[in-house]
């Protein structure tokens, strides 16, 4: 076996994949709309919220809910801050650790240098054992932030885009989240980054060419007009008809910014790039494994690489 020849493979894919990871990687690439960032100061959330559960030895239960937000809002705060960090860190480090790498496992491959061939072997098993602990922790992160956190400005919409459905049996419109998925998660009025994919949150083809040709009722049922501000229609407070024709029936209400960014194609970016960086993430985890055996197997016999010259 060529070990010689895997290893240089391994740290050069590795590099590339590395690359494209760099290269759409949601906070470098300014597509993290977290609630945090890298200079948010979450020990003053932390001893703010300790602070607040020492002062309060018999919390009542509304008080036990409260604690209960601000440790999540601490939670968060870390757990973002983290993701952004290790983002940089991880990236820079495994780019360097695979070039280095790729450049002995070149001088080896034509037979250059080979007297430091076991070294060569020693610095491919360290890096990749490195690069694999350092991506495996990012990976997990990312995941995670993805899967579970929310988009700090993105209202969570029906499938349809709208804010808001009528519902009969409460009389009344409701919100694509209802109070007990508040109670537990007190963003739940936000669209999770793993549903940003959506095609409420992105540019509708059809929905936007409705729009243009004035077929559809979502620039006349909008939310803001079924509002207590809104004085001269309090009938429709209620949920019944359009703003100036109260025969009709808005169904479901928009939020006016929905129609501000219907050919909006942001949320779909962030969507995509995170995706990718995922996945190639995990490909060059699998690469920092192969740098890490080919490495082990080159210090253990540096003498006998299988390479044939050509």
């Amino acid at each position: 076996m060529n070990k010689t020849l895997f290893f240089l493979i391994s740290s050069v894919v590795m590099v590339i994949f590395t690359v494209i990871t760099i290269s759409t990687a949601p906070n470098i690439n300014g597509g993290f709309p977290g609630e945090y960032s890298s200079t948010s100061n979450c020990d003053a959330l932390s001893e703010e919220y300790k602070y607040h559960k020492d002062s309060n030895k018999n919390p009542s239960d509304d008080d036990k809910k409260e604690l209960d937000k601000e440790k999540e809002r601490v939670n968060l705060c870390y757990r973002q801050k983290a993701f952004i960090n290790m983002e940089y860190a991880t990236l820079i480090i495994d780019i360097c650790l695979a070039a280095i790498c790729a450049i002995l496992g070149l001088f080896h491959f034509f037979e250059t240098g080979m007297f430091f061939a076991k070294y060569t072997g020693l610095i491919g098993l360290i890096s990749g054992v490195i690069a694999f602990v350092l991506t495996l922790v990012y990976l997990i992160y990312s995941g995670i932030v993805f899967t579970k956190d929310h988009h700090s400005e993105q209202s969570l919409l029906f499938d349809n885009g709208a804010y808001k459905k009528w519902d009969e049996t409460k009389n009344d419109y409701i919100k694509a989240y209802t109070e007990e998925d508040e109670e537990k998660d007190q963003y739940a009025s936000k669209a999770k980054f793993k549903d940003l994919g959506k095609k409420q949150y992105n540019y509708d083809s059809k929905a936007y060419k409705d729009y243009l040709k004035g077929e559809t009722p979502i620039d006349e049922c909008k939310y803001e007009y079924f509002t207590p501000s809104n004085p001269s229609a309090p009938a429709l407070v209620a949920g019944k008809g359009y703003p100036y024709d109260t025969d009709k029936y808005c169904e479901y209400l928009w939020k006016s910014s929905y129609l501000e960014n219907l050919n909006n194609l942001s949320n779909k970016h962030i969507y995509d790039y995170w995706v990718t960086s995922l996945i190639f993430t995990a490909f060059t985890l699998v690469c920092s494994i192969g740098l890490a055996v080919f490495g082990l197997l080159i210090f253990m016999n540096p003498d006998s690489s299988g390479h044939t010259k050509l």
